[in-house]
């Protein structure tokens, strides 16, 4: 009994583990063709085409998704651990991406165009970083995370203020400014949002000086 308990529950740990993924895989495949389908392929390539062919597009690009994360999958084998390759696309891709919405949520004057350029510019910075040197250590990637996200920064404030960004009632809502706020009353100095936020900020600036 000693010898088949750790066992058991080694199997109960790996079905969590891939039911996980699996539920991941599922979310980020179902972006990948909803993104594909609507955001790109019918706003810019094909507006007027019926329901039937968008469905399809869909279904194309979910199988296209499919093998292009099994590719990655064999991609990840080159690494020395899963934590090299997970920290690599991070800094590659997240880091801009949250710059992106950085400037989305509390600047007014971001501009579709503006967030476009500068995540394209930060995700190419950081693919150009590492083309460079090729060090996919956590120390490396969090030096390509922190240029890749200036880059996006400095690219969506320029070209936003020289394009036109979208009027204000189509951001209410979504701008914080723009927002409008309801203050909670909470007696409890210890659970107040910006307490909680600043510490939250600088237990991970700490952990971030300290693994650098």
């Amino acid at each position: 009994m000693a010898y088949y308990f750790p066992t058991g529950m080694l199997g109960v740990g790996l079905t969590a583990l891939l039911a996980a993924f699996m539920s991941g895989m599922a979310g980020n495949v179902t972006a990948f063709n909803t993104v594909w389908t609507y955001d790109i392929y019918k706003a810019y390539i094909n507006r007027d085409a019926p329901d039937r062919h968008y469905l399809n597009v869909g279904r194309i690009a979910t199988v296209a998704g499919v093998i292009l994360s099994i590719v990655t999958a064999y991609l990840a084998l080159g690494f020395a651990s899963i934590i090299d390759y997970v920290q690599l696309l991070h800094g590659i891709f997240l880091a801009p991406l949250f710059g992106t919405f950085l400037l989305g949520m509390f600047w007014r004057r971001t501009s579709g165009w503006g967030g476009f350029a500068g995540l394209v510019t930060g995700t190419s910075t950081g693919v150009i970083l590492y083309l460079i040197s090729l060090d996919s250590s956590v120390g490396a990637s969090m030096y390509r995370a922190w240029w890749a996200w200036c880059a996006c920064m400095v690219v969506t404030i320029l070209v936003s203020l020289v394009t036109q960004p979208k009027p204000e009632s189509e951001l209410r809502g979504i701008v914080w400014g723009l927002t409008p706020k309801k203050e909670g009353v909470e007696e409890a100095w210890y659970k107040k949002p910006w307490v909680l936020a600043v510490t939250v900020l600088l237990l991970t600036l700490v952990l971030n000086i300290y693994f650098f």
